[in-house]
């Protein structure tokens, strides 16, 4: 199994049934196979900001060149398979036992205000645009419809500046955390 593999097991919606301690068929990314018995105490390797900004938007945009995968394209979600491809090469190992981290394969090339929504089961929302700048949803809990697929906590879309896109929300509502350049 491949690194790739290693990072979807925690990176698709599937993850948050996890439990930490022992867990089964989880590859570490140091290429070992089997089990791993997962490290619960802060290792002497935590450094929260090991990276500028600057360096992590070029860790981006050599993880999304790697994996074929350009964001800014079209929109995209996090069940794209270049999206999870780059996601996996995203993977950070500065942080303490019981956590895993990665970086998201996207970014805001504008200043940007973050705000928080809840939609109403079966709510639809009509197809616009943001012409200002990009966005990007994140849903943390519920689920949101875009084109026929399902995209549950722990899913994001980023949307491109004059996109046109719509969705409905799930059945059990949606609070999502969105942001958008403008």
């Amino acid at each position: 199994m491949n690194v790739l593999n290693t990072a979807e097991v925690w990176l698709t919606p599937s993850w948050r049934g996890a439990q930490f301690g022992t867990v089964k068929k989880i590859y570490p990314l140091d290429g070992r196979e089997g089990e791993h018995k997962q490290n619960n105490k802060m290792k002497d390797t935590f450094k929260p900001n090991a990276l500028t900004f600057e360096e992590g938007i070029e860790r981006i945009k050599q993880a999304n060149e790697a994996a074929d995968f350009c964001f800014k394209s079209k929109i995209s979600t996090s069940l794209d398979a270049g999206a999870r491809k780059a996601t996996g090469g995203l993977m950070v190992t500065n942080v303490p036992g019981g956590f895993k981290k990665f970086q998201l394969p996207l970014y805001l090339d504008k200043a940007s205000q973050l705000f928080v929504s809840v939609g109403a089961p079966d709510t639809k929302v009509p197809i616009h645009s943001h012409d200002e700048g990009d966005g990007f949803r994140y849903i943390s809990s519920g689920s949101i419809i875009y084109k026929g697929e399902e995209l549950k906590a722990g899913d994001w879309m980023f949307i491109p500046a004059g996109e046109p896109y719509e969705f409905v929300v799930g059945e059990l509502g949606a609070t999502m955390m969105y942001c958008y350049s403008c």
